[in-house]
């Protein structure tokens, strides 16, 4: 391979590696779109569906669990970052 034709090639592949890459609003806006439809198919889930309730406790469900658990994961990070700062490292 010549100098221009690895030049080129180098190029080529710093493009597509760029377009590959997207901006994080972009990333933002498609993961709303997304959330969007599972909400849209979780109504029609539940408005056409025997099961609804279930659906609906299942989803509220789980979201609690994952905000209770990332409150419990930064309050203990806050104490351990107390406690060191403190110098006090008795467990």
């Amino acid at each position: 391979m010549t100098q221009s034709q690895h030049s080129a090639a180098s190029l080529t592949d710093h493009a597509v590696k760029k377009e590959l890459r997207e901006h994080p609003l972009v990333a933002l806006i498609r993961l709303g779109l997304l959330a969007l439809m599972v909400g849209v198919a979780m109504i029609v889930v539940m408005v056409c569906g025997n099961l609804g309730h279930w659906y609906l406790a299942w989803i509220l469900g789980t979201m609690m669990i994952v905000l209770i658990s990332a409150c419990g994961a930064i309050l203990f990070d806050h104490q351990e970052e107390i406690r060191h700062n403190a110098g006090n490292r008795e467990y």
